[in-house]
């Protein structure tokens, strides 16, 4: 018969568990790294009143009149075309874009902006900035901004 040496078994036994103990180290630190990206894809973004973009009174005045548009919009009713931009005098284009009735400000230059909109889809107001590229503090994505508020603006 054979004998067992039992040494040897533990022996390789320690090296397994070391091996192992490496592993799970190693992805311990990889979720710690990821957690950052975890928690900022279940925050909000931050409203433009928070950011460090100044508006004028008349683009907010703008942005205020594109909020009554999008509880119109939520609510299933066609915007008031007597709606006026506070800038230009012109009345808000309304445009039906791959389903989706999309309102936008007449001249949205006159805010500094490439374009101020709102839609059924996108009901949160969104300024479109004139030669940025990324989010308010980056370099990159896409040049366009949500617009939120801690009003609710009801047309009465």
């Amino acid at each position: 018969m054979e004998e067992l040496d039992i040494g040897a078994h533990r022996r390789k036994g320690k090296g397994w568990e070391a091996f192992w103990w490496i592993i799970f180290v190693l992805c311990l630190a990889i979720f710690a790294f990821q957690v950052p990206k975890i928690i900022s894809a279940f925050q909000q973004e931050r409203p433009i009143r928070q950011g460090p973009y100044a508006t004028d009174d008349l683009t907010d005045r703008c942005i205020h009149n594109l909020w009554i548009i999008s509880w119109r919009l939520q609510e299933g009713r066609i915007p008031n075309t007597h709606m006026v931009c506070p800038a230009s005098k012109k009345p808000y284009v309304i445009r039906h874009i791959r389903g989706d009735l999309v309102v936008s400000c007449p001249n949205p230059e006159l805010h500094g902006a490439k374009e101020l909109r709102v839609s059924r889809k996108h009901p949160v107001p969104e300024l479109v900035r004139k030669g940025r590229v990324g989010k308010p503090g980056s370099n990159s994505g896409p040049a366009s901004e949500s617009i939120r508020s801690k009003r609710r603006y009801h047309n009465g």
